[in-house]
C-alpha cells in the first residue's frame, strides 16, 4: 500500500502480555510542567496506567514518568480539565463500572517524582462502553458524558451527577463524539444511521426510558417529552470512529469546484471557519456538514482501523485547514485532506489509537498504540521499506522465439490428445523356454 515506511524516533512497549484499544492513550501535559512537555498515558486492559514522557531519542528509563496497577481494566483514559475547584489538568479514567478523576503530582526539587492522586470518584449503575469530554452547554470547565452498553448518557459535571438519558430505539453502543461547533452528540445506532442529538434537548428530556409511542406515566401538561433527534442519516454500514473538525473539506471543494462564492471567480473565502463531520466507516469514508447532508464521501479500498484530525497550522485555531490520518489492519498510515491523498507510509505494527503531538520545537510528530502495548513515537520519512516486493526488470521480448514455442507447445497437445497412437520403435521381446525333463536325484 505504501512506498515509504515511518521512521521510528523513539519506541518502548507498555507491559507484558496486556491488551490496549482505541480509548486506551492520551496526550497532554498532564503535570503542567513549565516546559509544556507534552506525556503520553496510557491505560491497559490489565488495570495498569503509565505516563511516558519522551524527550529524546531512543527509549531511556527515566522517560516512565508514572506506572500504578489500578487492579480494574480501563476502557478508555483522557486529559482534560475535570476538576472544579483546582482548574488543573487532570486524568479521567473508565472502568466498566466506575469513573475515576485522578491528578498527576509532582514532588521533589528537581520534580523528577510522580504520584497519582484520586480527586473523585463515580460509581455508574450500567456496565460503561465509552465516554467523551467537552465544554457542554457552553461551561466554561470540561464535562463528561458516559455512554453506557444499554444506552444511557450520564452526563458529569465534575463531581456532580446532572442527568442521565436512555437513546432511543438503541440496540448496541456505537461511537460517541461531541461537537464543539453545535453543541451536540453524535454517534451511529444499529440501523447504521448516524444521529445527532443537541446538548439542550438531552437536558431537557425526561430520563425515562420511552419507546416510540409510549407516554410518561404522569401524562397531561405535567408530561415529560422523551429524547429527540435533531438529524439522521442513513450510512449503510457500521461506523468505526467518528471525528468533529473545521475545513477539512476545502481541498474536495477546491478539487471539485465546490466552494466558490455564486458570481465570483475565485475561491471562497477562508476567513470563516466550516464545521465537518468525518465519519470512518467500514468501507467508505465521509464527510458531512453539521446539518447532516453528506459532502463528499470516498471508498476505501483497505480495511480502516482508527483516524485522527490534526490542524495544519495550530496558531490559526479553528481557521487552520485540517489533516485526516488513517491507518489500516496492515499497519499504513495515510494522510487525507478533503478526499485527496497526500502521502502514505508503513508502521512497524498496525496501530490502534493515533495522535499528533510537538516534542520540544518539533511539530507533526506520529505517536502509535498497538494492540499489543508496543508505542512508538516516530515521523514519516522517504526510507523504503525491506521487504517491498520489487518491480519486474526481464528483457526485451523476443516475439519470434515465441512463436517458435508456441508452435512447438500446440504440436505436443495435439500428439497427446491423438486417438491412435504410433508404436515405439525400439521394443524389447522376452522369450520363455520351459524345460521337457528336469534333473534326476544324484
Amino acid at each position: 500500500m505504501s512506498l515509504f515506511k515511518t521512521r521510528e524516533w523513539w519506541s518502548t512497549t507498555c507491559g507484558n502480555g496486556e491488551e490496549f484499544d482505541h480509548g486506551c492513550m492520551a496526550i497532554g501535559n498532564v503535570d503542567e510542567a513549565l516546559d509544556g512537555g507534552v506525556k503520553i498515558v496510557t491505560g491497559s486492559f490489565s488495570g495498569v496506567i503509565r505516563v511516558h514522557a519522551p524527550k529524546d531519542i531512543d527509549y531511556k528509563v527515566d522517560d516512565l514518568v508514572l506506572e500504578a496497577d489500578l487492579k480494574l481494566p480501563m476502557i478508555q483514559v483522557e486529559v482534560g480539565r475535570f476538576v472544579s475547584h483546582t482548574g488543573r489538568t487532570s486524568i479521567a479514567v473508565l472502568h466498566p463500572r466506575k469513573l475515576a478523576v485522578y491528578t498527576l503530582d509532582t514532588k521533589g526539587a528537581a520534580s523528577t517524582c510522580h504520584q497519582l492522586s484520586l480527586d473523585y470518584e463515580h460509581r455508574l449503575e450500567h456496565t460503561a462502553c465509552n465516554m467523551i469530554f467537552g465544554q457542554f452547554g457552553g461551561a466554561h470547565t470540561d464535562y463528561i458524558c458516559v455512554q453506557s452498553m444499554d444506552g444511557q448518557l450520564s452526563v458529569f459535571e465534575q463531581e456532580t451527577l446532572a442527568f442521565a438519558r436512555y437513546l432511543p430505539n438503541f440496540l448496541i453502543p456505537g461511537p460517541l463524539v461531541y461537537c464543539r461547533q453545535n453543541d451536540s452528540f453524535l454517534t451511529c445506532n444499529s440501523c447504521f444511521e448516524l444521529e445527532c442529538y443537541k446538548y439542550q434537548v438531552l437536558a431537557s428530556s425526561s430520563a425515562d426510558r420511552l419507546r416510540d409511542g409510549e407516554k410518561s406515566e404522569s401524562g397531561g401538561l405535567t408530561a415529560k417529552k422523551k429524547v429527540q433527534v435533531d438529524w439522521k442519516l442513513c450510512l449503510g454500514e457500521a461506523a468505526i470512529q467518528i471525528v468533529t473538525t473545521t475545513n477539512f473539506s476545502a481541498g474536495a471543494a477546491e478539487g471539485s469546484g465546490a466552494g466558490q462564492r455564486p458570481g465570483s471567480g475565485g475561491p471562497a473565502s477562508t476567513t470563516s471557519s466550516r464545521v465537518d463531520i468525518v465519519v470512518l466507516a467500514e468501507r467508505t469514508l465521509f464527510v458531512l456538514s453539521e446539518a447532516g447532508h453528506i459532502k463528499s464521501q470516498k471508498k476505501l479500498e483497505y480495511l480502516p482501523t482508527v483516524c485522527h484530525a490534526f490542524p495544519v497550522r495550530p496558531e490559526m485555531g479553528d481557521h487552520s485547514p485540517t489533516h485526516l490520518l488513517v491507518a489500516d489492519s496492515t499497519g499504513s498510515v495515510m494522510v487525507y485532506h478533503g478526499m485527496h491523498l497526500l502521502w502514505a507510509s508503513k508502521c512497524e505494527v498496525p496501530p490502534v489509537a493515533l495522535s499528533i503531538v510537538k516534542v520540544g520545537t518539533v511539530g507533526g510528530i506520529l505517536v502509535g498504540l498497538a494492540d499489543d502495548g508496543s508505542l512508538g513515537v516516530s515521523y514519516m520519512g522517504t526510507e523504503p521499506p525491506v521487504n517491498v516486493v520489487g518491480g519486474y526488470e526481464g528483457k526485451e521480448l523476443d516475439y519470434e522465439e515465441m512463436d517458435d514455442e508456441h508452435r512447438r507447445l500446440l504440436g505436443i497437445i495435439r500428439e497427446s490428445m491423438a486417438e491412435t497412437k504410433a508404436e515405439p520403435v525400439d521394443v524389447v521381446q522376452i522369450r520363455v523356454q520351459v524345460p521337457t525333463h528336469l534333473d534326476g536325484a544324484g
